[in-house]
């Protein structure tokens, strides 16, 4: 009897900390999800400072409301999961800046819209100047990859390691700064082996073989293959904008790039792999 309890309490314990880590996981997901949101909003910002209409417009989408919709409310509840106590991560610093700032300038403050556009362009300097670490992102992609192998099926594991293998080609023969036609090449070839990896990874999850043989195994199956294409998702292809936005190519050519990235492969990931994993999910 005191064996079955001491059983079921490791098999407690097991799930509890299954559960966290899936909760953390969604957490941070969400997280880099309004992120997105937010930094998008920023970057529509018009150049001209006298432009007030965008720049109200600008501040209302910074905070996710409507023209007549509270900016306070919104600030409260965004400024609760952004504030640097609280979300220790380095871009957390730059949103929160963002917030109270959209904040302000819908508070009629007559300095806020102009400290609004010095903390945008400051910040989009520094993208410029900086080049992510792109060897060090792709090596930690690859090691959580390992980490989830013993949830993953065989056919799972090799469609990712080739996807892997496909952005290990594209980092270790970056593009010249100044050379627009070979960025552009890398990176539509780049586009194709990730979307071509992300096909068959969703062709092989809808395999009657593959469900039957692991069945059992699905639920943790799927959340590692989630886990996984959210990190590729939210930590290397904004990191391949980044340098992208910070070579010396025409600007016309950077945003046509960065345009194909976020149609052809975060979107096709967000509404094709995530979406048929949360699908599944939701169903159990």
């Amino acid at each position: 009897m005191k064996k079955m309890f001491l059983h079921i309490s490791i098999c407690l314990c097991a799930l509890t900390s299954y559960s966290n880590l899936l909760h953390a996981e969604e957490e941070g997901y969400n997280h880099n999800k309004e992120a997105a949101r937010i930094l998008g909003a920023a970057s529509n910002l018009d150049k001209n400072v006298n432009n007030i209409e965008n720049g109200l417009e600008t501040a209302r989408n910074i905070l996710g409301i409507k023209e007549g919709d509270n900016p306070k409310k919104a600030y409260f509840a965004l400024a609760k999961k952004w504030h640097p106590d609280k979300y220790k991560a380095e871009d957390g610093k730059y949103i929160f800046k963002l917030i109270t700032n959209a904040k302000n300038v819908l508070n009629n403050d007559k300095d806020a819209l102009q400290q609004l556009h010095n903390l945008i362009d400051q910040s989009q300097q520094q993208a410029h100047t900086q080049t992510p670490n792109l060897t060090s992102l792709l090596s930690d992609w690859e090691k959580l990859l390992e980490d989830q192998k013993d949830t993953l099926t065989r056919n799972d594991f090799k469609i990712l390691k080739r996807i892997g293998s496909d952005i290990q080609k594209f980092v270790t023969s970056l593009p010249n700064k100044d050379d627009s036609d070979a960025m552009h090449n890398k990176v539509e070839f780049l586009i194709t082996d990730i979307n071509i990896g992300i096909k068959a990874l969703i062709k092989n999850m809808k395999s009657r073989t593959q469900a039957y043989f692991h069945l059992k195994k699905r639920t943790s199956r799927f959340n590692s293959i989630k886990l996984l294409a959210n990190s590729l998702n939210n930590q290397f292809i904004p990191s391949v904008k980044a340098y992208i936005q910070s070579s010396h190519v025409d600007q016309d050519q950077k945003d046509k790039s960065i345009e194909k990235l976020d149609q052809q492969v975060s979107s096709y990931i967000n509404n094709e792999l995530i979406t048929e994993i949360d699908d599944y999910l939701a169903s159990k």
